[in-house]
């Protein structure tokens, strides 16, 4: 982005695309990582985001939050894949740690999302036919 002065960055975020937003992340992370308190806040929000998006999926699912007192569920295993948060991405490690803080088991491996999905929809026409 081509931003000199507070009006030009308010133009140019109204014009960018998500794609050229995102694009900014890994900057503000690196900005963040040197100590600069509003990139690490926004950095410590984005985390928590995920954390709570993570934890609506298992309550969508039916699967009570790992940090639910008396949850079955403790130890959910829980996939992190893409740019930001898969093997080298700059917020895996929060991420992991936060999620792992609330009883979620983060994989280790690589995980392929067809594969998964490949698995669920065999899963579910076993279970139709039985």
């Amino acid at each position: 982005m081509d931003v000199t002065d507070p009006e030009s960055l308010v133009v140019a975020a109204d014009r960018a695309t998500k794609a050229r937003i995102a694009a900014l992340a890994p900057r503000v992370l690196a900005v963040a990582e040197e100590g600069d308190r509003m990139a690490r806040g926004i950095m410590d929000r984005a985390v928590g985001d995920l954390v709570e998006l993570v934890k609506a999926v298992a309550e969508r699912l039916a699967i009570r939050s790992p940090d639910t007192e008396g949850s079955a569920s403790r130890g959910l295993p829980v996939a992190l894949h893409g740019g930001l948060v898969g093997r080298d991405g700059p917020l895996r490690l929060p991420l992991r740690t936060a999620l792992e803080a609330r009883g979620f088991a983060v994989l280790d491996r690589e995980v392929v999302g067809t594969r998964g999905a490949a698995s669920m929809a065999i899963d579910a026409e076993i279970s139709r036919r039985t």
